[in-house]
């Protein structure tokens, strides 16, 4: 079973991947992490929420949202047990009292790396409900007047959900390779999947220093192959920029401190104005 921090790193790194998943679409939704519905530690992994709500998003898992959705994470080795499902059911049911909005605008979806069979056998044959594969990986459960759909990322599509596809600790070689061909071809996906990379990279080892012909590397220097690490350096001299600023320091003297460019500071002088 994974320890905390492991779970930790392993939702960030979904919550990066899903939300390039759907970057064409990222003015329209609103994502909500690790939601609190309550003061005790009731949270929900995430809350994607569409506006307008009548959008039609083109793509396999996200065709049958509505304005709200419900989403939760299971990490690779972990696994959706019965339980799990209603837990998150009646999280769903508690966020759509406190919140006071509509039960048919309201979706839930499951991540996991396996098919959740026993589930499954459950649903059909004491629920009664039905689960029909709609794509690759997803399948939908009919008979509740909650939509419910569940995505195996081990199943989905290469093409359209790689991301997705390599949230594991056992990443194939034509895998990575692939993911590292899209990651050199998309350049935006180095400033918006530092977590994502820090967790793939941390997790097959191995397999990066192979597909960089690394082997007497350090894990920090494939990270900063991929622009994990680079991502995490700059935010961090961000924070101590705004520390700076808000210290009194000028411009000339918080570069010499940060080695950041004078026009990225006097930009995020104008961000704490506003």
């Amino acid at each position: 079973m994974e320890n905390d921090k492991q779970r930790n790193d392993w939702h960030s790194a979904f919550r990066q991947a899903i939300k390039v998943e759907l970057l064409e679409y990222e003015k329209f939704l609103e994502f909500l992490e690790e939601y609190s519905l309550t003061t005790e530690p009731l949270r929900i992994d995430c809350i994607i929420v569409k506006k307008p709500k009548d959008l039609v998003i083109e793509k396999n898992f996200a065709r049958f949202f509505k304005e709200i959705n419900i989403i939760e994470y299971k990490s690779p080795g972990d696994f959706l047990s019965i339980k799990d499902f209603y837990k998150v059911y009646a999280y769903t049911s508690l966020y759509s009292f406190l919140e006071k909005g509509a039960i048919t605008e309201k979706t839930i979806t499951f991540v996991v790396s396996r098919t959740p069979k026993k589930l499954f056998k459950y649903l059909r044959g004491i629920r009664k409900y039905s689960v029909e594969k709609t794509s690759i990986g997803i399948y939908n459960v009919i008979g509740d007047y909650y939509p419910i759909q569940v995505i195996n990322t081990s199943k989905v599509s290469e093409n359209e959900n790689l991301l997705l596809k390599c949230l594991t600790s056992n990443l194939k070689s034509p895998l990575l390779n692939s993911l590292l061909t899209e990651s050199k071809r998309h350049k935006e996906w180095r400033g918006l999947l530092a977590a994502y990379f820090n967790v793939i990279v941390t997790a097959n080892e191995e397999r990066f220093k192979e597909a960089y012909k690394m082997a007497t590397k350090t894990l920090e220097d494939i990270l900063r192959e991929v622009g994990a690490l680079e991502n995490i350096e700059a935010r961090g001299k961000q924070e101590i920029a705004k520390n700076m600023i808000n210290m009194g320091f000028s411009i000339d003297v918080i570069s010499k401190a940060t080695e950041m460019e004078p026009e990225k500071i006097k930009s995020l002088m104008a961000q704490s104005i506003n």
